[in-house]
């Protein structure tokens, strides 16, 4: 498979992993919202999902062969509702539209500014009773009679409380009501102290006719019922709470019940209490009820279960509310409904159980108010932003990685593609490389077969050593690089080494290799050590091979070698040129393989650098490039560290 080596793959490797960064941090603001936003919506999940289990379990409750409705203990036998019809429930009033003001209007609120600014009773009565002479609303009529009958009785003026109490009882409708209480009531209640105590009775007996008879209109204060017996546990009896009770409490005060008064009002009481049932529980049809379910409905501190017998009668059962409550705690708690600190308010009064969460849950007429309540909803909007800024972070954190992954592939691809180039530059160059030493042994060989070499065949064995040995030292770069390439190390071979000689073979075959390429080499010293431990032949092919470096890539007609002893025995060997120079930007690649700076024709396997870095490392030292420090041009420092043959042979022996 060949590999493609256009700059378009990595621009679109770039491209695709920078627009899948830019995406995930996009997404990372976008998909979240508003962190504060994003904590209500995380209570609002905790708060839907726990009402939806409390529905579900309420449900499961009322369901009559389900394990979690055996825990309503019932707390009477089952009562049959259906029977003969009962008492039909109070009068309902129409209030009347309100009229626009007129003379009776004007002259009520006149009266009632002479009795409470001005005090002036007597002016207040009188402007009163003409009042009540005008045409005007029944509503206005009886409130302006009852205020006639207060102002008369304030004033001590019994006669007049009694004549207005007698046009009242004429005039009044007792449909007409004042604060859901018939206002014909009220007249009787303030007019009753203007009366003898023997008179009272008769005075309002009508009056209680129509209570008992159920056609006054009366404050609902609700009704509820009970079992008899001394521990409550008797048969089931209904038990009317007076709707009443206070303004009969108030008659009572005045009024000595005659014995038809009591019977009336224990006839009327029995009535209401019964007809109260049948508004709760007597009217529930038996489209809404089942034999499966029972349905729930409150009296006082307890509960009435509603369902259909197998007859398709309607019966009811008492329950205790404690009961139904525990048990579904207990269903909401074996299911796991309830979110972590969240808890059921099952009256919705509690509200020590902390900050009610969302809207009530309506578990129909039993428990219609079961609030669902958390004591620290700011900590629940805290850890949800603090979670929902973790995510943001990860995804920020994670488009960063996108985008360095895309650089780095960026990078890779590049780097494949300028290393294929170099390769195929290499075996072009490379090929070339060889060609020229073998071409100059061939020559010269053909030459002294011939004869044709004359008297310069002397020189011949040295011309053929030179580039036999430049043929050599190409085919020991090739060879080397392969194996580093396989992850092998450069292998050198330690041994003694006479420096001074060593040096001089070097700068002699540096000279020769001058010569050759037309440029000058100065080649210096200073006091170098008698002897020394590293391998004298890939020493001097790495320095040849700077020499061959800045001969061919420098520019330069002048090249320095320069051997000496630096920096506490560190042997530095430094070739130096007046050519162009290498840039600071490209020192740090230099030394890598097949690299060629931008602008560079000559011919070369690129290898050089490459190998005199390795030599330089196995021998554990380095090299450098840098700018000479008196002239242009470019200088390479290497340095390995000076040692004996003796001490080397006691490392490798410890």
């Amino acid at each position: 498979m060949k590999l493609d080596t256009s700059p378009s793959l990595e621009r679109w490797a770039l491209g695709l992993g920078l627009a899948s960064s830019l995406c995930l941090a996009v997404a990372a603001f976008a998909a979240f919202g508003d962190s504060r936003d994003v904590g209500w919506s995380r209570v609002d999940d905790l708060s839907t999902r726990a009402r939806n289990h409390v529905r579900e379990a309420w449900v499961e409750l009322l369901r009559v062969d389900s394990s979690a409705a055996k825990a309503l203990q019932p707390a009477s036998s089952l009562i049959l509702l259906d029977g003969p019809p009962l008492a039909a429930p109070p009068l309902a009033l129409r209030p009347r539209p309100i009229e626009p003001p007129n003379l009776f209007s004007v002259l009520l609120a006149e009266s009632e500014h002479f009795a409470l600014a001005a005090a002036d009773l007597p002016q207040a009565l009188a402007i009163m009773t003409e009042a009540v002479d005008k045409q005007a609303p029944p509503e206005h009529l009886a409130q302006a009679r009852l205020r006639a009958i207060q102002l008369s009785q304030q004033l001590d003026r019994g006669e007049e409380a009694r004549a207005h109490w007698e046009l009242a009882r004429r005039q009044i409708d007792p449909a007409v009501a004042s604060q859901d209480t018939s206002t014909l009531l009220f007249c009787a209640l303030a007019a009753l102290p203007a009366f003898p105590a023997a008179e009272r009775a008769a005075a309002v007996e009508d009056v209680v006719g129509l209570w008992t008879a159920n056609a006054l209109v009366l404050p609902d204060a609700g009704r509820g019922f009970a079992r008899t017996g001394a521990d409550g546990r008797g048969p089931f009896e209904w038990s009317p709470a007076l709707r009443e009770s206070a303004l009969r409490a108030r008659l009572a005060e005045l009024v000595e019940f005659p014995a038809h008064w009591s019977a009336s009002f224990a006839e009327f009481d029995e009535r209401a209490g019964r007809s109260d049932f049948l508004e709760r529980f007597g009217e529930v049809g038996a489209s809404g009820l089942a034999r499966e379910t029972w349905s729930l409905f409150p009296a006082a501190d307890e509960l009435v279960a509603v369902r259909l017998d197998e007859q398709g009668r309607r019966v009811a059962q008492i329950v205790e509310r404690s009961a139904a409550e525990t048990a579904l705690l207990e269903s909401l708690a074996a299911r796991r409904g309830l979110p972590e600190g969240f808890s059921l308010d099952l009256r919705g009064e509690n509200a020590a159980q902390g900050e009610m969460v969302g809207p009530w849950i309506d578990l129909g007429a039993a428990l219609p108010r079961v609030a669902l309540r958390h004591p620290d909803i700011a900590g629940v909007l805290r850890e949800a932003q603090a979670r929902t800024r973790w995510l943001r972070i990860g995804m920020l954190t994670l488009a960063l990685f996108v985008a360095g992954a895309a650089l780095a592939t960026f990078l890779a691809l590049r780097r494949e593609r300028r290393l294929a180039q170099a390769r195929s530059s290499f075996i072009a160059n490379v090929s070339h490389e060889l060609r020229t030493p073998l071409a100059s042994i061939l020559l010269m060989s053909e030459n002294l077969e011939s004869g044709r070499a004359g008297e310069h065949a002397v020189l011949y064995p040295k011309l053929l050593r030179r580039e036999s040995l430049r043929l050599r030292r190409l085919i020991d770069d090739v060879l080397d690089f392969s194996r580093l390439e396989r992850g092998k190390r450069f292998q050198t071979r330690i041994e003694d080494v006479d420096v001074a000689a060593w040096y001089e073979a070097l700068c002699s075959d540096a000279l020769a290799t001058a010569a050759q390429a037309k440029v000058a080499l100065a080649c210096t010293s200073d006091a170098l050590p008698a002897r020394a431990a590293f391998d004298g032949e890939a020493l001097r092919r790495a320095v040849l091979n700077l020499i061959d470096n800045a001969l061919r890539h420098s520019g330069s007609k002048q090249v320095e070698l320069d051997a000496r002893v630096r920096n506490a025995g560190q042997l530095v060997l430094t070739v130096s040129d007046r050519g162009r120079g290498i840039p600071p930007s490209h020192r740090s690649t230099v030394f890598e393989a097949f690299v060629r700076l931008n602008g560079s024709t000559a011919a070369g396997a690129g290898l050089g650098l490459a190998i005199v870095r390795e030599i330089a490392v196995a021998h554990g030292g380095s090299v450098i490039v840098r700018d000479p420090p008196d002239h242009p041009g470019a200088l390479f420092e290497l340095s390995i560290p000076l040692r004996e043959m003796a001490s080397m042979a006691h490392e490798e022996t410890a």
